[in-house]
C-alpha cells in the first residue's frame, strides 16, 4: 500500500466540484490506509512548526469533536 498525495489547493477556495474531489480523497486517504501527504498549500499556510502542531493537535479530538469538522456535500 502506498501512502497517497494529495494535492489541496481546492480546499482553499470556494465550493465546487474540484473541492469535492479533495474531500473525497482525504476521506479515502483517512480510512483507508491512515495516512496521507498533502501538497499545493497556499503559501500563506506554510508547514511551519505551528501549523504542524495545530493540525497533530485533531488527532487529540474527542470523535465528537471530529464529525464537527466533517464538510458535508
Amino acid at each position: 500500500m502506498s501512502i497517497p498525495r494529495i494535492p489541496v489547493a481546492a480546499l482553499f477556495a470556494g465550493p465546487s466540484p474540484a473541492r469535492d474531489a479533495v474531500d473525497a480523497l482525504i476521506h479515502a486517504a483517512a480510512t483507508d490506509s491512515g495516512f496521507m501527504t498533502l501538497s499545493d498549500l497556499p503559501a500563506d499556510i506554510a508547514p511551519t512548526t505551528e501549523v504542524r502542531r495545530e493540525l497533530f493537535r485533531l488527532f487529540t479530538l474527542p470523535d465528537a469533536e471530529k464529525r464537527k469538522l466533517l464538510r458535508r456535500s
